[in-house]
């Protein structure tokens, strides 16, 4: 029952990606909550991040030699009780293992839950994934409201009331997993099975291009989300209004991402890897200079035509490695995520500095079109792989 697995892991992803985001709209006040200076803020944020996106790159490796399908609920039930929790403690030691702990939680459901999605329409990997990471950017557009909203209207600590309800969705997915999960003759292989079979080099060239590609395609998503906060309050814009701004280009995203998956073929996959993002280069530099009405227009053509390249990515990276199709999720998901932000962390510190919020709209925008020029030596597809014995493939028996 391949769709009834796929409706449960988008369920799930939701679900771990709206968790995920808890603490974004607590940092402002955590500051004098856990009697912290702001470069101390700064460390348990970094400290967060890297758990959250990087860590995903160690769970695809470890997924990817051995058996990790107890990370798929295994993770959720840690981050979804470490992240409750976050309203519970005023010790800075404490609140920081909870959010490295819960980071990890969520990093370690990520690979092993998009291999299994990809495995359920292994003949459409695209449109499974477009599927898969829409539901991701549902639960990241549901978590802060979800958090704010508790933590302003009851008070932090009502966030580990969310426990009561989400640990026994996870139990309902967990269980429907069991039931209706790919044979495995139908999942994919694992690395461990033909380690011999493997073109190293090969593999090294793939992963890197794969990466770069997309650390420089989210640089221009997380440099627009950061750039907008910074240049809308610089000119005296409310939460409101940047709020309004951000929902508008990440909501374009996703529908950008599920439109990839059913508007977008085999023959197109190229084309649209390639071309579509550039048409949001121009539509991001213009948005400092446009009124507000034009700009949400803006924001809704680039965030629409960066989106639909995230699943095709995805999906790429689990067709071209097929023996380490977690760990190309993994750097195609979490890891360009985690070097992205960094980066657009750093840059926004210059252009704050210069008094100029507004250059993260002129210099972020140029990952995409570095991101399309890396994607030109990226291949499309690739023939199934033979069985080999050590370093020479012999033609497969029968």
């Amino acid at each position: 029952m391949p769709i009834v697995c796929l409706t449960l892991l988008v369920v799930c992803h939701v679900l771990v990606d709206m968790f995920a985001v808890f603490p974004q709209p607590l940092w402002p006040t955590l500051a004098g909550r856990l009697s912290l200076n702001d470069e101390s803020i700064q460390i348990v944020y970094a400290a967060w991040m890297l758990s959250t996106s990087l860590a995903q790159v160690a769970f695809g490796i470890w997924s990817d030699r051995f058996r990790g399908s107890w990370l798929i609920w295994g993770g959720p039930i840690v981050g979804v009780i470490c992240l409750s929790l976050l309203g519970t403690t005023s010790s800075p030691l404490v609140f920081t293992l909870l959010v490295v702990v819960g980071g990890l939680g969520i990093a370690a459901f990520h690979p092993e839950s998009a291999a299994l999605a990809g495995a359920c329409m292994p003949e459409n990997r695209r449109r499974a994934m477009s599927i898969y990471t829409t539901a991701g950017f549902v639960g990241t557009t549901l978590g802060p409201l979800y958090s704010g909203w508790m933590t302003t209207e009851i008070g932090m600590a009502a966030l580990s009331w969310s426990i009561l309800w989400a640990l026994p969705v996870v139990g309902v997915v967990a269980f429907g997993l069991w039931r209706s999960m790919p044979t495995p003759s139908a999942q994919v292989t694992r690395a461990i099975a033909t380690p011999q079979c493997v073109d190293r080099p090969r593999t090294r060239r793939l992963l890197t291009l794969l990466l770069t590609s997309s650390v420089f395609r989210v640089l221009a998503i997380s440099g627009t989300m950061i750039g907008l906060a910074y240049m809308i309050n610089r000119r005296g814009g409310s939460a409101t209004e940047i709020g309004l701004a951000q929902a508008v280009y990440i909501g374009a995203s996703g529908v950008g991402m599920l439109g990839a998956g059913f508007l977008i073929g085999p023959r197109t996959e190229r084309s649209a890897v390639l071309l579509l993002p550039l048409l949001s280069v121009p539509a991001l530099m213009l948005c400092p200079y446009a009124s507000p009405t034009l700009m949400l227009c803006l924001l809704a053509l680039a965030g629409s035509t960066t989106g639909a390249a995230t699943p095709i990515m995805i999906s790429l990276g689990q067709r071209l490695l097929p023996f380490g199709q977690r760990v190309a999720s993994a750097i195609t998901m979490g890891g360009a995520w985690g070097i992205a932000g960094t980066i657009t962390a750093i840059g926004m510190a210059v252009f704050n500095e210069l008094g100029a919020p507004e250059l993260a709209f002129t210099y972020f925008p140029l990952g995409t079109l570095l991101a399309s020029l890396i994607c030109l030596w990226i291949p499309m597809s690739i023939e199934e792989p033979t069985p080999c014995r050590g370093n020479v493939q012999v033609p497969a028996v029968g």
